[in-house]
């Protein structure tokens, strides 16, 4: 009877450990939070892609731009008092924790960090699946570019969030120049010209120009094909950098002139279709 027993208890022992490993191979490990992360309290949220910290500090997430509630030009864009509610939610008063990329602030002096919420979720990441935001990367910050893409990918193809607003709605709301389906913005100090398309069809950029009006400097772009939502960026000067079809080299010798320098977009046929600002 007692060998009886003794091998019941060690198959109960095995049955247990095996249904652990099975439940930690199914779910693997929930936190995810970087080692060298910084803890820290964020105080309020200023916009959906923007933080202030208990400590004073004001943080940009990096990779991801909501739409704009806050902006002293573009004024409330679609869909931007409900990312910023849902930041709000998320974030306000709550402790999190930063992970620093190559650049550790931007020129006006917020904080660049990616955010990690206490139970291992990748806050970024997150909105970008829920539909709050779009992917915006700018290089050497680049590190999540790719699931940042893929995130993006999963809430189109779902219609999450502002992805469910019609493309009429979005044009109307946008300030940027918009004409033929694209955006143009461009960083004169970062030396980056990003193209979005803002339209419901694909685009192919081949034979497009873009152009520094000031020094009537062109860039002709090859096939890039944008789907909706997409975006490519045109590199020069520090940030110069070819890695399509995210990331198009231009030339390493700077071309936009920080004091001021309007970009003009054109299609082949020699329409204007964007201009910024």
């Amino acid at each position: 009877m007692r060998h009886f027993y003794r091998r019941l208890m060690s198959g109960g022992i095995c049955l247990l450990l095996l249904l652990a490993l099975v439940v930690s191979l199914a779910f693997g490990d929930t936190v995810a939070i970087p080692e060298k992360a910084e803890k820290v309290q964020v105080a309020c949220v200023i916009d959906g892609d923007t933080i202030q910290l208990v400590d004073g500090r004001r943080v940009r997430l990096i990779g991801v731009d909501t739409p704009e509630t806050v902006h002293p030009k573009k004024g409330v864009e679609p869909y931007g008092k409900e990312a910023s509610n849902y930041t709000k939610s998320m974030l306000e008063g709550k402790e999190v924790y930063l992970e620093y990329d190559v650049q550790l602030t931007d020129k006006y002096g917020r904080t660049l960090a990616y955010v990690w919420l206490e139970d291992g979720t990748f806050f970024n990441e997150l909105l970008l699946l829920e539909g709050y935001a779009q992917v915006a990367t700018f290089p050497p910050n680049v590190k999540y570019v790719e699931r940042f893409l893929e995130a993006q990918k999963k809430a189109r193809e779902a219609g999450a969030g502002l992805w469910s607003i019609s493309i009429k709605e979005e044009q109307a709301g946008q300030s940027e120049s918009i004409n033929g389906g694209l955006s143009l913005k461009v960083d004169l100090e970062e030396e980056l010209a990003v193209i979005k398309n803002i339209s419901s069809k694909t685009i192919d950029l081949k034979g497009y120009v873009l152009v520094s009006t000031k020094g009537n400097q062109r860039f002709t772009f090859p096939s890039v094909v944008l789907k909706p939502g997409e975006t490519v960026t045109v590199t020069s000067g520090k940030n110069a950098r070819h890695d399509p079809p995210h990331y198009l080299l231009w030339t390493k010798k700077y071309i936009w002139n920080n004091d001021g320098d309007p970009a003009e977009l054109w299609s082949p046929d020699g329409e204007l279709v964007a201009s910024w600002p």
